[in-house]
């Protein structure tokens, strides 16, 4: 243990900075997400009542050489509603540095904002503030650094996403009524759903004036489910939503492209 030295703490008592921390979460990358970014796949899967089902709508956005990232979105409301992959949730097999972002192809984004922070030696500094760095000489704190400014964590406790009214796409839970502020939301580790129809479903949130709201998109259709996880939940263990303030950050900061989608193949993901 170190003889000396400084820490810095949070409002709730948690230390952000000093010694034995690493290097805090600021903002990576940070941008616009449009219709345009997404690319519609019909599936083409008959059900036994001989309809066919649904369009998987999908982007793919690039996040090479990202070391944990974690992705925050502002929907303006529930039409701009997506699911996005995560580290812990599904992913893209085949491109491991990407993540694949699902949206109701039905419903049109006209601008979501979306914040991508990471552990990594941010460039930002200035003429005045703190610096703070380890015994090998390497900057781990820069009080000028765009930090993620972390203002809530609601536990989502067993059983959502809410499905009840999937088919109305109008399945919304308000799950806290104490949002203020510019704020953006992540649920880093979202559950998932599978419907009775084979429709694969994924959790996603946004604020709607004070409420916090939950919902899901579509991200896989199948021919005929997997096993027995038709009409359950796939992943239903507690989970939680992250609320940040990004009153402080730029709306355009290193911002992410998109790589294009040839073909998807909604087999490959899993749940």
């Amino acid at each position: 243990m170190a003889n000396y030295g400084a820490n810095i703490y949070n409002s709730k008592g948690y230390k952000i900075a000093g010694i034995g921390v690493d290097i805090p979460f600021t903002l990576r990358s940070s941008g616009q997400i449009t219709d345009a970014n997404f690319t519609n796949f019909d599936s083409g899967v008959v059900n036994p009542g001989g309809d066919v089902r649904g369009t998987i709508s999908v982007a793919r956005p690039a996040t090479e050489g990202f070391n944990s990232p974690i992705i925050f979105f502002k929907p303006i409301n529930s039409t701009s509603r997506v699911g996005v992959t995560s580290l812990g949730g599904i992913q893209d097999r085949s491109h491991k540095d990407h993540w694949l972002i699902f949206k109701w192809s039905n419903l049109s984004i006209t601008g979501l904002q979306y914040y991508i922070f990471d552990r990594w030696n941010n460039p930002t500094t200035g003429d005045y503030g703190m610096r703070i760095r380890d015994e090998k000489n390497t900057l781990t704190f820069d009080s000028n650094w765009p930090l993620m400014d972390l203002r809530d964590v609601i536990w989502m406790e067993t059983g959502f996403p809410n499905w009840g009214t999937i088919s109305g796409e109008s399945n919304v839970t308000n799950i806290s009524t104490k949002a203020t502020g510019d704020l953006a939301l992540s649920i880093p580790n979202p559950r998932t759903y599978a419907s009775t129809s084979y429709v694969y479903y994924t959790e996603t949130g946004w604020v709607n004036g004070s409420n916090v709201q939950v919902s899901v998109v579509p991200f896989r259709i199948s021919s005929g489910g997997v096993g027995n996880q038709n009409n359950t939940y796939l992943r239903s263990s507690r989970t939680q939503l992250m609320i940040a303030n990004v009153a402080h950050l730029p709306k355009t900061y290193n911002p992410i492209s998109f790589r294009a989608i040839s073909s998807y193949d909604s087999a490959q993901i899993g749940g």
